[in-house]
């Protein structure tokens, strides 16, 4: 059964929109300073340490995870995976959109508004 172009449409539009919102549910678990999450760590780390921005970091390990992906899976692998790349380019530019809407508005000091 195929997919009409309305259609397909209707799906991309949606799963962009949700891209950005997790990206930015992302960005304000960092923002709120109470940790992060488990697929952001590395990212978050390399950004501290080589003063990356935090979404050029995460498109980086990408491919990386892509990799070691390919390992464990080998010949289950198939040709659709290497989606991941664009998507996540996608997820650290939409994660930098959300770090430039926030930067000096939401800087929580306690527990409770964190």
């Amino acid at each position: 059964m195929r997919m009409s172009m309305k259609e397909r449409l209707r799906r991309y539009i949606l799963f962009l929109t949700g891209l950005f919102f997790l990206a930015g549910g992302v960005v304000l678990t960092l923002k709120s300073a109470l940790g992060t999450t488990p697929l952001a760590t590395i990212p978050y780390a390399v950004h501290r340490v080589s003063g990356l921005s935090f979404g050029l970091c995460t498109f980086f390990m990408s491919p990386l995870f892509l990799t070691c992906q390919i390992l464990l899976m080998r010949r289950e692998f198939k040709k659709e995976q290497w989606l991941q790349l664009p998507i996540g380019f996608l997820l650290g530019v939409f994660q930098n959109i959300w770090l430039f809407l926030l930067q000096g508005h939401l800087e929580p000091s306690g527990y409770l508004p964190r």
